[in-house]
């Protein structure tokens, strides 16, 4: 089910979807031309990034979080791990901010809130 939020009062819905959800910082991806960021991750939550029991490699990601209308992200990675679980949204003026555990934030400006989270979520 595809989610979409352009107002702040419902990016809880929105963490509600993503929170404890691991994610790839190497996956995220910025389309310049159409201005879109784009963050695939796994949307079951479990203790650790899941693992096809077969191959040992990570299962293919099944969810996707979306910001239209954004500036190139920032992400700012010491951790440098790799897999990551979300932790909230927050919106700073016009800049979204997403934290992750631990320690990893992914920052974008945007003209205007506007965030989707679905596995059918549009790729601009």
């Amino acid at each position: 089910m595809l989610l979409t939020i352009r107002a702040p009062d419902r990016l809880v819905l929105a963490v509600d979807r993503i929170h404890d959800r691991w994610f790839d910082v190497d996956a995220i991806t910025y389309d310049s031309s159409a201005r879109t960021v784009s963050i695939p991750f796994w949307s079951r939550p479990t203790r650790r990034p899941p693992i096809d029991q077969v191959t040992g490699q990570h299962e293919p990601f099944d969810d996707l979080l979306v910001v239209p209308d954004a500036d190139e992200p920032r992400i700012n990675d010491p951790e440098e791990i790799g897999t990551y679980t979300f932790n909230d949204i927050v919106v700073r003026g016009n800049q979204i901010l997403i934290r992750a555990d631990p320690n990893v934030q992914i920052s974008c400006d945007t003209g205007s809130l506007h965030i989707t989270v679905g596995e059918n979520a549009p790729h601009w």
